[in-house]
């Protein structure tokens, strides 16, 4: 981004509290603020457009790092809150920007724009929002909604769990954005982290959207996203209501949905729906998301109520798409049987496919492109060949770099002889092993349709007592034998981890066969474990 402009007539230069607000108090329609690195504790929510109308506002941090500038209220769970109500309020004000800061600790909204005011066309860039009382960013309604509006490049979290007080809507009453009769929103890019209530908090707060557009609202696009651990990722929607929708039209894809194993309680995954609704929202495409729910939500996308023309597209999930109430939806290319060993780091919210069987089979070049999504999560173009891939993630091993991984039970791998055992440890939680043996017995992993180049070959094992030191790896270049490689699978492994396991390195090897196969012997002198191994192009 380009460095804020010096200071002149129409901007402001800030680097005190005081000064702060007195900027704020006397803006004028085309000013700028920029305000100087430091930690700012407000005295009084920041206004803009309050007392007299305003348009071309920009409010910006100094520097391109968004925690340089720190706007701090008195406390999320402060009753005391004083005249910081808010962080900061947009009232009668237009075409306003807020890029390059951080506000947090606030009572109710880092972020308020009130519609009923006349506040329109407000873009939400590149700040860390974190510690909200009730809603991150809040679009009220009141007969009218904020519109033309965008968030991106901005994220929202819980540093140290929800609110453990009543706001006014209950306890747990939160979302990241809540966006009432606005229409024309666009939410890029953006960053919501444990959007998560506990059970002990009031039932009705178990469900909050991360992002919720309703209540009239119209026409968002949502993409390009990454939800961690949240109650609900994306709700176009929420109610029936008897006159009109309570959403229509808008675009849900390209984004990234992650809970963690055992979030929810089993009562929680009960009452669940979906980490996607679509509910009262006629016309809404839902396409290119990539959802992995771990057992919490009972669907991962979810349709209610009046959903004429809605289509849910080429979506790579492990829960179903579920409809209720007697909605209708038409659905394509989507696959519901997505496991955590298809990405590169699930636990970070990083759904970007790795190269292994199941990805090849099921997920990559499967489906023909659609016009309206012609880029991945990444900004990579699709189709990266004629046909696309399913979920968010376009594949593209030059980018990607990602390892191409092989499992026991898994298209590629098998088995010789008899005396193979299933282990209840290993990569993805299974691996087998073997007695020792005179080498008549082998599992073998093999990779296909490699293009000529260096691939690094790596393997894991659950270590043990009972393991071989001397388990061997041969490793071939179609038929061609390259290395032989003695393990000790006494000890664990050391050397890469690739999705929460530490895989030991067996070297590089030049393919030219375009068949990549590596076979373990039960030759050795206690057990041997064959697991999972991981090849990396390059």
């Amino acid at each position: 981004m380009p460095a804020p402009p010096p200071p002149s007539a129409s901007v402001v230069w800030v680097n005190t509290e005081p000064a702060l607000q007195a900027a704020f108090k006397n803006i004028q329609s085309g000013e700028t603020i920029v305000i100087q690195p430091g930690t700012y504790n407000l005295t009084s929510t920041l206004y803009i457009g309050a007392s007299r109308h305003v348009t071309n506002i920009t409010v910006e941090g100094a520097t391109n790092n968004l925690n340089d500038v720190v706007l701090l209220g008195k406390g999320m769970d402060n009753s005391s809150y004083g005249n910081v109500p808010m962080g900061i309020s947009v009232y009668n004000a237009q075409n306003v920007t807020i890029e390059n800061l951080s506000i947090g600790d606030v009572w109710y909204f880092p972020i308020d724009l009130q519609s009923i005011q006349g506040a329109n066309d407000v873009h939400i860039y590149h700040l860390n929002l974190f510690d909200a009382g009730e809603q991150f960013i809040k679009a009220s309604g009141g007969g009218v909604g904020v519109s033309n509006s965008s968030v991106e490049y901005t994220s929202m979290q819980y540093t140290a769990g929800p609110p453990k007080i009543d706001h006014g809507g209950g306890i747990g009453y939160t979302n990241g954005i809540d966006v009432k009769l606005g229409t024309n929103w666009t939410i890029l890019d953006n960053l919501f982290e444990n959007f998560h209530t506990p059970d002990a908090d009031p039932s009705y707060n178990h469900w909050n959207p991360a992002v919720l557009m309703w209540d009239f609202a119209s026409n968002a696009t949502v993409e390009g996203n990454t939800f961690i651990n949240c109650d609900r990722a994306i709700a176009f929607g929420l109610q029936d209501q008897t006159t009109g929708y309570d959403f229509q039209g808008g675009i849900i894809s390209n984004n990234f949905i992650y809970q963690a194993p055992g979030l929810f309680s089993a009562a929680r995954r009960t009452g669940s729906d979906g980490q996607i609704i679509v509910w009262d929202s006629p016309g809404t495409q839902v396409d290119f998301n990539t959802i992995l729910t771990n057992g919490n939500s009972i669907d991962s996308i979810q349709t209610r109520w009046t959903t004429t023309g809605v289509a849910i597209d080429d979506n790579l999930a492990d829960a179903p798409i579920g409809a209720r109430n007697g909605s209708v939806f038409t659905q394509a290319g989507n696959y519901l049987l997505a496991t955590p060993s298809m990405f590169v780091n699930p636990s970070a919210g990083n759904l970007n496919l790795v190269l292994e069987a199941a990805t090849q089979a099921h997920v990559i070049n499967q489906v023909q492109p659609l016009s309206s999504v012609l880029a991945d999560w990444n900004g990579n173009p699709r189709p990266a060949g004629q046909l696309t891939d399913i979920g968010a993630d376009e594949y593209v091993a030059s980018t990607n770099n990602s390892p191409i991984i092989v499992d026991n039970g898994s298209p590629g791998y098998a088995e010789t002889g008899t005396g193979w055992t299933n282990y209840g440890l290993g990569y993805n939680g299974t691996s087998r092993y073997h007695a020792p043996g005179t080498g008549a017995d082998t599992a073998s992993w093999q990779i296909a349709n490699l293009s000529a180049g260096n691939y690094a070959v790596n393997v894991t094992w659950p270590p043990g007592a009972n393991r071989a030191t001397n388990a061997t790896y041969q490793v071939y270049d179609g038929t061609k034998l390259l290395a032989t490689v003695v393990v000790n699978q006494k000890l664990t492994p050391t050397g890469t981890i690739i999705n929460g396991t530490v895989f030991q390195s067996l070297g590089s090897f030049a393919i030219t066969s375009g068949t990549l196969r590596v076979v373990l012997s039960d030759n050795a002198n206690g057990f041997v474990f064959a697991d999972a191994i991981a090849v990396v192009p390059g």
